[in-house]
């Protein structure tokens, strides 16, 4: 899936049990979208795979630790060819098009810190 297919739509408060929570929409991008939006939040099989990608991207899926050295970006970027040939960033790792203007700033090492 490609980032562009998702936006994030404004937060906005949300009540619940009396008390006022930010909630956070994720839709398609474009109106006949692919239905990502509708898929990451599905609940049917226990656990919405958007919660679940967000544990695997923190590390925390199944534990408590908080470690991410285990995650599949974590383990890509540490591979020893890549932490030879890149630095900071690049475009396996982080650098897109549409980020170009933050370029600068884009340093896995310190992504896993």
């Amino acid at each position: 899936m490609d980032h562009r297919s998702l936006e994030a739509v404004e937060p906005r408060p949300f009540a619940m049990d009396g008390q006022r929570l930010p909630l956070i929409q994720i839709v398609d991008a474009h109106v006949n979208g692919a239905g990502f939006s509708a898929w990451l939040g599905d609940d049917r099989q226990g656990v919405p795979p958007i919660l679940e990608h967000i544990r695997q991207c923190l590390g925390t899926a199944g534990s408590d630790s908080g470690r991410h050295e285990d995650t599949p970006e974590a383990l890509a970027w540490s591979d020893d060819q890549h932490r030879h040939e890149c630095q900071d960033s690049c475009y396996s790792c982080l650098k897109t098009y549409e980020n170009q203007t933050v370029h600068g700033l884009l340093d896995w090492r310190l992504a896993l810190c």
